[in-house]
């Protein structure tokens, strides 16, 4: 069959076949064809639908993680992505991305680093059975804020900031049912241009050009 198995069924007598006996085959061989794509779509069974479940579509996914901030201190994030899969492999992906922030602390200043991220991604995804592994690689932005205090003057201090990168990375996913999946992600953000925050005509923050992320991700097609 087109799933690689073979259904048999013995029979107690040779043909010519009475009317009974005749009619239980033919019931045997439609039940077989129903779960594989030779029968009509309407007639396929639950089961050969199932085999798609990584398909074509629009995905809605949510994950969450730990990351290693452009400050080089650990932040959790959250983020809220969607994406387009016009074939099995080829697909473009949009994702918010955002945390309480990182904290900063100088010989300047202490305070907080607070980054929201949008990236928009090309992806590549190869399916095997249940599982999957997709690669996506795009340009990114990243509006940052921070807000400090002076060491020498106590005074607060907010430099808001819009920074452009490249985002990429991997996800292993596993198939929980015909439109929903579970995984791991890995991704790395870098700043396409060095960044440094003066104040007062000193320089108070650099940031790192690479930005870390681990997350488990929970994904729903919609169609």
């Amino acid at each position: 069959m087109a799933d690689g198995r073979v259904t048999t069924r013995s029979l107690d007598k040779a043909p010519p076949y009475d009317e009974a006996t005749a009619a239980a085959i033919a019931l045997t061989v439609k039940s077989v064809l129903r779960s594989t794509t030779l029968a009509p779509a309407a007639e396929r069974t639950h089961r050969a639908e199932a085999t798609t479940g990584t398909g074509t579509g629009v995905e809605l996914e949510v994950g969450g993680g730990v990351s290693r901030s452009n400050v080089g201190t650990m932040e959790g994030r959250g983020d809220l992505g969607m994406s387009l899969w016009p074939t099995r492999v080829w697909g473009l992906g949009l994702r918010l991305s955002g945390g309480p922030g990182a904290e900063v602390s100088t010989p300047l200043l202490d305070g907080t680093l607070v980054n929201l991220g949008a990236a928009l991604t090309a992806r590549a995804r190869v399916p095997s059975g249940r599982v999957s592994l997709t690669f996506e690689l795009g340009p990114a932005l990243q509006a940052v804020r921070l807000s400090a205090t002076l060491r020498d003057l106590g005074s607060p201090v907010s430099v808001p900031r819009i920074d452009p990168a490249v985002e990429g990375g991997a996800a292993f996913d596993v198939e929980l049912g015909a439109r929903t999946r579970v995984g791991v992600r890995a991704l790395g953000n870098v700043l396409v241009r060095s960044q440094r925050f003066l104040i007062a005509g000193r320089e108070a923050l650099v940031l790192e050009p690479l930005a870390l992320q681990g997350a488990l991700r929970f994904s729903v097609r919609l169609d």
